[in-house]
């Protein structure tokens, strides 16, 4: 016990229920955020990129659409550490990372009206590094 406990540690979670990414009533905007967020270790820079540009434009414009997608890669990466938790897994701390820099993201796009595409950017970045780690 005190072996695992000085090698573990510690990330926030949320204690909020995670609204469900799966189910019937989902909107098509998050099912499609959803199916590329599966998909995301198959992607390379230049996906990352493509996908990064589509949230380009002025910050006010964009708020929605970049807290939509910030939002539902969150759920999408609490899920996959629960499932990595209960199934076993020596280590999630590239998840917690990349989970604690989707918030940074979604905290800093709030606060300091930045480049929406540069944030998407940053997010995707982060999953994708927490996927490949």
């Amino acid at each position: 016990l005190a072996t695992t406990r000085s090698r573990g540690s510690r990330g926030p979670l949320p204690a909020q229920e995670v609204r469900d990414l799966r189910g019937p009533e989902v909107p098509d905007e998050v099912r499609e955020i959803v199916a590329r967020l599966d998909e995301i270790h198959g992607y390379g820079i230049p996906e990352l990129l493509d996908w990064a540009e589509e949230y380009r434009g002025r910050p006010t414009l964009m708020a929605a659409r970049v807290n939509e997608l910030l939002g539902t890669a969150s759920d999408w990466l609490y899920e996959r550490i629960r499932h990595n938790v209960e199934a076993g897994s020596r280590s999630v701390r590239p998840e917690l990372e990349a989970y604690r820099a989707l918030h940074q993201c979604r905290r800093d796009f709030s606060r300091h009206n930045t480049n929406s595409q540069m944030t998407v950017e940053r997010g995707l970045f982060a999953l994708r590094g927490a996927i490949h780690s």
